[in-house]
């Protein structure tokens, strides 16, 4: 019953103690001492060696969440088993406080942490969350307050279109060493006559291959200059291809975290790194509870004092929020996301859906790709680069569906085979912006023909038809479907 509890306790314990990257000797006596008061480790001096394991499999954010939907289940005053007193949220925000500050100092970080989690702890789930996002190409410094939101609100954005309260807002957050940043501002920067020469010679630094095609890189920064707020936050806040649900709220990021992967055979496979951000729903206006939150701050960090750093005139700054915005269009760029590719014999191409672009081969070659597909898959064997020893059955029903290739002969599809691959790899090198092209290309490995990418990306479309997993395709034409 208690396990989740000391878990989710255990973690935040940790985090706090490693936030400002360095471990005292007196925090370790004051971790080991809330280990004892909170059932980590037992009278007997024996830790709970399953708890320590199942806390590093999971986030700060993580740990966070499990502790208030613990609080909301079991009220605020809690008996817990091991416990010499019962639990309250003071007491154990009162244990963090001592965790934070008992090597003399409370840093940053530190404060970031403590901030998070008495906003948690104290406010509904309706007015403050917090989540975690695998690590990405891109960069989020703790001194930056996002306002985000994954549909436009027209109030909020109307105060935030407003000048003179826009500067107000980041005047005040400039005070406390915080950068307010709004996105459609950061764009209008960034689309200004005299900042595109700057940012499309960046851009091109930046990626090299741009020089390359260079209408590709204005069309980068045009994209770019059109970015909105919902298209940041469905990018970065999205996980596995799900939309975030997300009102207007600041969004800070409170830490990183590491966490243990599993395989699916429960072997320990590696550590994967997550932000952990803190989202604060929006109250009455923007710029009341942008103070609300730097009073909650000052409060726990008087002592800190951050650099104000200010626009340079006619200057992209090379840090900040606007190198953010800049390697969100770039990462797009390298690291496109290929939802589906679509061997579609109705319109004679390859679509690799999500990025809108189109192979077209000659159905005898989408057929050959195909084939190859599923021959890449152990299970079904492979094409071999002499003597191929494809599914004749798959081969001719397929044929037969297009008169035009009938006149061709399983003995001469074998025999043409290398000249067909080398045709297919021709065309896909010639499809603009499709990078990481040596995925989709038949490539020979040990005289086996192969394609990289994961069988599970690959779809098949016929006729009038609804594409339908490759597999499910192969199945039905060796079954002597169509």
């Amino acid at each position: 019953m208690y396990e989740d509890f000391r878990v989710a306790i255990l973690r935040i314990m940790y985090d706090v103690v490693n936030a400002d990257g360095v471990v005292d000797d007196v925090e370790i006596y004051k971790l080991e001492e809330l280990k004892k008061k909170y059932g980590i480790i037992s009278k007997d001096g024996i830790e709970n060696v399953d708890l320590i394991i199942k806390s590093n499999r999971i986030t700060f954010a993580d740990a966070v969440n499990m502790l208030r939907k613990w609080q909301a289940k079991e009220g605020e005053l809690i008996e817990v088993e091991g416990l010499s007193e019962k639990y309250t949220t003071k007491t154990f925000m009162e244990d963090i406080n001592s965790l934070a500050e008992v090597d003399g100092d409370c840093s940053a970080n530190e404060a970031y942490l403590i901030l998070a989690l008495k906003y948690m702890l104290s406010g509904d789930e309706d007015e403050v969350r917090m989540l975690s996002c695998k690590v990405r190409n891109l960069k989020f410094s703790r001194k930056e307050i996002l306002y985000v939101e994954s549909d436009r609100d027209e109030r909020c954005n109307a105060e935030l279109e407003r000048k003179e309260r826009l500067k107000d807002i980041v005047s005040a957050t400039k005070l406390y060493g915080f950068d307010f940043v709004y996105i459609p501002e950061v764009v209008n920067f960034l689309a200004q006559k005299h900042q595109q020469e700057i940012l499309h010679k960046i851009m091109m630094f930046t990626n090299p291959l741009f020089l390359q095609n260079q209408d590709v890189a204005m069309q980068f920064s045009k994209q770019l200059t059109l970015t909105r707020t919902e298209d940041f936050v469905k990018y970065y806040l999205s996980e596995h291809g799900e939309r975030p649900d997300i009102v207007p709220s600041l969004m800070l990021k409170v830490c990183s975290s590491l966490k243990l992967s599993d395989k699916n055979d429960g072997k320990v496979q590696g550590r994967e790194e997550y932000i952990d951000f803190l989202l604060i729903s929006i109250d009455r206006d923007v710029s009341s509870t942008v103070q609300a939150f730097l009073d909650e701050y000052i409060l726990l960090a008087k002592r800190l004092r951050h650099p104000v750093e200010l626009y340079a005139k006619n200057r992209i700054r090379s840090r900040g929020f606007h190198k953010t915005m800049l390697d969100f269009v770039v990462y797009k760029s390298m690291n496109p996301q290929v939802n589906r590719v679509i061997i579609d014999f109705s319109t004679k191409s390859l679509v690799f859906e999500g990025l809108g672009l189109e192979c077209h081969l000659p159905p005898v070659q989408l057929l050959i790709y195909a084939l190859i597909v599923i021959k890449s898959n152990s299970c079904y064997g492979c094409f071999k680069q002499k003597s191929v020893d494809a599914d004749k059955e798959v081969i001719d029903s397929q044929l037969k569906e297009y008169r035009m290739l009938s006149r061709n002969s399983t003995a001469d599809l074998y025999y043409n085979l290398s000249s067909y691959i080398s045709k297919i790899k021709s065309s896909l090198s010639q499809v603009v912006n499709l990078q990481n092209k040596e995925l989709y290309m038949p490539r020979t490995v040990d005289n086996e023909i192969r394609i990289k990418a994961p069988i599970e990306l690959f779809y098949v479309k016929e006729r009038n038809c609804d594409a339908v997993p490759i597999e499910q395709w192969f199945e039905s034409k060796t079954k002597g479907g169509n």
